[in-house]
């Protein structure tokens, strides 16, 4: 399970903001993706260090209500695009 820096509901009122495009950053480590930001808004990302990350720097957008839930959606995005 994915433990983000800070939970949404430490950032949050009770209420449930609305959905919006988040963008998320990952890289591989132990044949899993790790987040290692989530931006709001779609954004385009390019290259990378390659040698460093021979896995590859992997980024996605998804529609998620707050930073916890893009994470998780992405992640599960991210693994069904591997296989």
């Amino acid at each position: 399970m994915l433990k983000p820096y800070v939970t949404a509901s430490a950032r949050t009122s009770h209420r449930c903001p609305e959905p919006r495009a988040r963008h998320l950053i990952f890289l591989w480590s132990g044949g899993e993706p790790i987040p290692v930001g989530v931006i709001a808004g779609e954004h385009t990302v390019h290259d990378g260090d390659r040698a460093a990350f021979a896995s590859g720097l992997w980024a996605t957008s998804v529609v998620a209500a707050d930073s916890t839930a893009a994470q998780q959606l992405a992640v599960d995005q991210i693994r069904r695009s591997r296989h």
